[in-house]
């Protein structure tokens, strides 16, 4: 009994594993021009990998969001390099709420050192964190 009691949280480890996925990266926005709030995740499930924002995922409303990974540290991205050897994921399409991005399926995660979401039109970079 007392084997089976400690092998417990194992199973419920690993049940919540697959149910939920696992999580690959997260983290908090960073303000570059204009503020975001809430916080972001990165999760393989089994439907594939989604980057999630959370429920209280906030920001400016604005023509041309795009959401990038970027190959260099947050740090080092500014508006005129934002887009220069990044991969864009997905146009903004909500400034407020949870959002939900499947990510392609060959995207390897170790190319990209962060996350920014940038107005590819007036090339504003509106903010980032890194990965």
């Amino acid at each position: 009994m007392r084997l089976s009691l400690h092998l417990l949280p194992v199973a419920i480890f690993l049940l919540g594993s697959s149910l939920y996925g696992t999580t690959l990266a997260e983290g908090t926005w960073t303000k570059s021009k204009y503020k975001i709030a809430g916080s972001w995740k990165i999760e393989e499930t089994a439907d594939g990998t989604f980057l999630s924002f959370s429920e209280d995922f906030k920001t400016k409303k604005a023509p041309d969001l795009k959401v990038a990974f970027n190959p260099k540290a947050f740090a080092d991205v500014s508006a005129k390099n934002a887009l220069l050897d990044a991969l864009i994921i997905s146009e903004l399409k909500t400034y407020k709420g949870a959002v939900s991005i499947q990510l392609p399926d060959d995207l390897r995660l170790d190319a990209y050192q962060s996350l920014i979401i940038h107005c590819e039109q007036y090339s504003i970079l509106w903010g980032g964190a890194d990965l």
